[in-house]
């Protein structure tokens, strides 16, 4: 029965055995030629290991049948029958077969060193055949890389990000993007391929903290010679008519005599040449911008020519780039604060409006005169709540009247308060440049309104006498879609079937040389312009503006129209109706023509060089044309518009990048302490050391860029197989079992196998008498 059972349970055995040909990879099955083909490829490292207990076999059965052998183990030995232990060996070695001890061999691969390759793709990179030399260095790094072995490069760009361009050459967010996909266990060596100038490289040097170490390969030539303006002190803005403060500097230099030479430098304002100073190197000049004109004013700084100081004679130098000979900036001139005098009559809700506008903008000094009381009026009012002062009338619009800038009648009449004669000192005022500004509704209608002064004749509504008094939504007329003051309101809020309601309009007729902008829905005129020698004149038939502040049915665009008005009235080129601009989109010129006229119109532009380029700009909105052409050259453009409204403009075309090509000599001496404080070597790259391992580097070859070989390894693949083969077992337990029989019965193995059928075949002999002596 033992026997029966271990030779069943040994022959179902195989059944559960594992292919022990099998390399499991990443846990999938792959055959023994591809992992052959994968340790030719990478270092490959095997550890062997025992596995004493790997079951074939569920457990319970396992342990069911170890009690079972056990039991009938020692019941014959109790009995003391021949073989036992004989039969509890084979039985034993039956047991080692299920409980199939396991030779486990564990395959490692070596993980690749990696290496991270920094390549500059500033634009100092570009001059003098810098990039195909980095890339020349680049691919002789990474042949060199590969005879190392085990060695996967990584290439990371810095330099060209145009969020910074105007920082110079920045490595450190590049250089830490690329070590964070890289484990800093395997981090061979860094390479840096530039031309040197890294604008951070100081901050890299205190924030790295990496084991590995940092090369510096350089591109360029020693002895390079390069030399650039630099802007001292410029201010962005100036008072318009005021000296503005500007100094300069002309910084590079040459090997050895870099002291011996002066140079001629040159300053255009919006490109007209004002002054041409004489200038040494690396020391500070200046030139005096006197009478800054307002607006934006275009300023360039150039190299005409460069002398030697001791001879007088002019000569070449030959340098890197001429980008940088010349410098361009942009001063705004700006005006003083704008004084604003607000004349009031009857008090109205528009009053309210008029102070918050003017008296919240910080630009406006803000003075009002309201609810003015004619001296005749009697009434009950309290002599405390009187003015203890009457308006100063000949202060203000005689000798003072030209410390003002706009002047704003708000619901006025004339009640005799002012004498006619102050206002022709306002019509004369306005014919000098004064901006002149009315707003009303009911007063506008009554027969003593502001039209039967002699303001009358620059008015640029005559009113009829009549009031309409209905709800209307003001309108934008034909007319005002084209200059900015309307236009702008128009797009500035939402579209004009949304806006509020007004209820009150003075009937008016437009005078001659007006333009309406806005009317309400029949046509009546509402706001109007006109210009008067070198003053302009803006008119209000309705004083109901503040319903849009207040948010009326939706409120309107009640801040623009205010703001817009003045600017308007004070000359502001954005509101110009006849205005030509130019205006830089990174690689290209914007030209925009302003213009009431529906023909098109060409426009000459002039470059630095002096090349000329007509445009003809199309129709990009009513009143609003615009062409685009490329900004090639460095330095200032001018538009022209000819005709009957001859106009310029000027743009100033710069360095993408002012601090990357202050100075674009090679040097070795920036990233220098950086390769230095990591073990790594400086180089220029027609002159590229040897790169060895770090085990390989001697006192012979000191000068080579080492590579710190990672030691990392992870498990590619495991191989198990019994430590005894189940076929040598099955013998030896089979051979255990019968000589254990033949101990037990005296007999020979056949007779074991077949005795007792044998003695079966026989009849029984009878026993021999005894006999009785």
């Amino acid at each position: 029965a033992s026997a029966a059972l271990a030779i069943g349970i040994m022959g179902a055995a195989p059944a559960f055995a594992q292919d022990t040909d099998s390399v499991i990879n990443d846990n999938n099955i792959i055959t023994a030629e591809e992992t052959l083909e994968t340790e030719t490829t990478v270092p490959q490292e095997q550890q062997w290991t025992i596995d004493p207990y790997n079951p074939e076999i569920p457990e319970g059965v396992l342990w069911a049948l170890a009690i079972l052998a056990a039991g009938v183990t020692l019941n014959a030995a109790r009995n003391k029958m021949e073989g036992a232990w004989l039969r509890a060996g084979a039985m034993g070695v039956a047991a080692a077969v299920l409980v199939n001890p396991e030779m486990v061999v564990q395959e490692y691969e070596g993980l690749p060193t990696e290496v991270l390759i920094m390549i500059d793709k500033s634009a100092s990179q570009d001059l003098d055949g810098r990039g195909i030399l980095t890339s020349s260095a680049s691919e002789q790094l990474e042949q060199s890389l590969s005879a190392l072995g085990n060695v996967r490069t990584t290439i990371v760009e810095f330099g060209e990000d145009e969020a910074n361009a105007v920082d110079g050459t920045n490595l450190q967010t590049a250089l830490q993007s690329g070590l964070n996909i890289i484990p800093s266990s395997q981090l061979g060596a860094v390479f840096i391929l530039s031309d040197g100038q890294v604008h951070d490289a100081q901050t890299v040097l205190n924030t790295l903290g990496i084991d590995a170490p940092v090369h510096s390969l350089i591109s360029g030539e020693e002895g390079e010679r390069d030399f650039y303006i630099q802007i001292e002190d410029a201010p962005r803005y100036g008072m318009a008519g005021e000296d503005v403060p500007f100094s300069f500097s002309v910084q590079g230099g040459l090997d050895g005599d870099a002291q011996d030479y002066s140079f001629s430098v040159t300053m255009s304002v919006n490109g007209e040449t004002i002054a041409t100073e004489t200038a040494r190197l690396n020391e500070v000049g200046s030139f005096p911008l006197a009478e800054l004109p307002a607006g934006e004013n275009n300023v360039e700084i150039s190299i005409a020519r460069i002398n030697e100081i001791e001879s007088g004679e002019s000569i070449t130098l030959d340098e890197i780039t001429l980008k940088n000979n010349h410098v361009t900036t942009t001063i705004q001139g700006i005006q003083d604060d704008l004084n604003v005098l607000l004349i009031s009559g009857a008090p109205h809700q528009g009053t309210r409006h008029l102070r918050e506008m003017l008296g919240s903008d910080p630009d406006v000094n803000f003075v009002h005169f309201a609810y003015l009381r004619p001296p005749g009026k009697e009434d009950e009012t309290p002599l405390r709540y009187l003015a203890t002062t009457a308006f100063p009338v000949h202060e203000v619009l005689n000798e003072n009247i030209e410390d003002y800038d706009v002047i704003i009648f708000d619901n006025y009449t004339y009640n005799g308060i002012i004498p006619l004669s102050y206002f022709h000192n306002i019509e004369n005022w306005v014919e000098n440049g004064g901006a002149l500004m009315i707003s009303g509704g009911d007063d506008l209608a009554a027969p003593n309104s502001l039209s039967v002064t002699p303001l009358g004749d620059i008015l640029p509504l005559h009113p009829t006498g009549q009031t309409f008094e209905q709800a209307f939504r003001p309108q934008i007329s034909e007319t005002g879609e084209r200059p900015p003051l309307s236009r702008g309101i128009q797009y500035s809020f939402s579209q004009s079937q949304d806006w509020g309601s007004w209820y009150d309009i003075a009937g008016a007729n437009a005078s001659e040389g007006a333009n309406v902008l806005m009317s309400d829905e029949s046509g009546h005129p509402l706001l109007a312009l006109s210009e008067h020698g070198e003053g302009r004149v803006a008119m209000l038939s309705s004083d109901q503006s503040w319903l849009w502040a207040r948010g009326h049915q939706g409120g309107g665009p009640a801040n623009e129209l205010t703001r817009n008005l003045t600017r308007w009235l004070v000359k502001n080129p954005s509101m110009e109706a006849e205005d030509v601009r130019l205006t830089r989109q990174g690689e290209r010129l914007m030209v925009e023509l302003q213009t009431m006229s529906d023909e098109s119109e060409d426009i000459v532009i002039t470059s630095p060089s002096g090349e000329q380029i007509t445009v003809t700009p199309e129709e990009y909105r009513p009143g609003l044309r615009r062409a685009f052409i490329p900004a090639s050259e460095l330095g200032v453009y001018k538009a022209a518009r000819a005709g009957d409204n001859p106009d310029f403009a000027f743009a100033e075309v710069g360095l993408e990048d002012p601090t990357e090509m202050r100075n674009v000599v090679s040097t070795e001496e920036i990233l220098r302490p950086l390769s230095e404080a990591h073990n790594g070597q400086v180089a220029r790259m027609n002159d590229m050391p040897q790169v060895l391992r770090f085990a390989d580097l001697t006192e012979d070859n000191q000068g080579a860029m080492g590579v710190q070989l990672s030691e990392d390894q992870q498990l590619s693949g495991t191989k198990r197989s019994p430590i005894v083969p189940q076929w040598l077992a099955l013998m030896l337990s089979l051979g255990m079992f019968a000589y254990a029989m033949k101990r037990e019965g005296g007999k020979t193995i056949k007779e074991t196998l077949l005795g007792n059928r044998a003695n079966k075949s026989k009849p029984d002999q009878p026993s021999a008498p005894e006999l009785d002596i």
